[in-house]
């Protein structure tokens, strides 16, 4: 780090920097990569950067001055007997989700598939999203070849990248997280029973290395969080703007007996009986992505934008249709 380096300062920042001086043991947790050149960071070793652990930080905010959203972060601290690396909660309105991380600095393909199962299955799933009650659990990763979002079953991913075929895999055992009795992460009979057994975008394994593709793992982890899984469908994630609906957001028909603003109301309300499809378009930064469902039974959501974190189904096609990640229905609306 140049600490001397001449970078313009706004207030706002002045006074965040001067806030974690005369505060002993903080640190600002931004993603404003100006922060790294500021003078006086005194978390910063010969090691790296270090954050304070058992430490909440809190990030707080509005959506165009009006839906409050709050994000809580802590990092190593414990947590009903478990300690993951990052714990995340975000509360939008009355929702309140709950996402875990652990980082994991493996290369799989040396390692081996047991390796990759007992962190993927062992710690994402059944530590951290199961025992925790997560809303979410991932393990960030340093293998380049390996980037498991859960869109498709965990099976696939060992085939795909391990050459493992279920029928052949024997046992690997775990450590239950209640009574630490040893038992079997992943079984033959179980996913033959389970075949469509799909993750959801709940579990998997994110590769996240620093300067090697971060911002663009980084947007797509928050759009997983916050308009996958969380409420914000509408919000345009990259510049907080509450998209118009009839203007900014429409609908793929318009009903006679319904105003547009009702139907997309219906539909972000899960109602199944509406299945139609929303176009948003962001008036103030351009930003474009559609919120669709898949054509199974339960109709599933999906959310499409470009590189998105469902999978493909047809990798030679500029069309965005994609597998669904709950069901693995593979004809989403476009």
């Amino acid at each position: 780090m140049n600490q001397e380096q001449n970078v313009p300062m706004s207030l706002t920042d002045g006074c965040l920097v001067r806030m974690s001086e005369l505060i002993k043991g903080s640190c600002v947790l931004t993603l404003d990569s100006d922060f790294r050149v500021y003078r006086q960071n005194r978390n910063l070793t010969s090691e790296g950067l270090k954050l304070p652990e058992n430490i909440r930080f809190q990030l707080q905010g509005y959506i165009d001055k009006a839906k409050k959203i709050t994000v809580l972060f802590w990092y190593n601290n414990w947590f009903n007997g478990k300690k993951p690396d990052i714990r995340i909660k975000i509360s939008i309105g009355n929702e309140l989700k709950q996402y875990c991380f652990d980082a994991k600095y493996k290369n799989y393909q040396q390692q081996g598939h047991n390796t990759f199962v007992e962190d993927v299955l062992g710690v994402a799933r059944d530590k951290y999203l199961n025992y925790l009650n997560s809303d979410a659990s991932f393990i960030f990763h340093t293998d380049e070849s390996i980037d498991y979002w859960g869109e498709v079953p965990f099976s696939q991913i060992l085939q795909k990248h391990f050459n493992i075929e279920i029928n052949s895999l024997v046992n690997i055992s775990g450590k239950e997280a209640k009574d630490y009795n040893s038992y079997s992460l992943i079984t033959k009979t179980k996913h033959l029973a389970n075949c469509s057994d799909y993750s959801g975008h709940k579990y998997g394994a994110i590769s996240l290395r620093p300067k090697q593709d971060t911002e663009r793992q980084l947007k797509k982890l928050i759009r997983l969080l916050l308009q996958y899984h969380g409420s914000l469908k509408t919000v345009c994630i990259a510049c907080s703007h509450q998209l118009e609906y009839g203007v900014e957001v429409r609908t793929s028909w318009l009903a006679k007996k319904y105003s547009e603003t009702e139907l997309i109301d219906y539909f972000l309300a899960c109602n199944p009986r509406f299945k139609t499809i929303l176009y948003c378009s962001c008036k103030q930064c351009g930003d474009f992505w559609v919120v669709s469902h898949c054509q199974g039974n339960r109709h599933h959501r999906l959310l499409k934008f470009k590189d998105s974190f469902h999978k493909k189904s047809d990798l030679n096609s500029d069309k965005w249709l994609y597998d669904c990640p709950v069901c693995g229905d593979k004809l989403s609306v476009d």
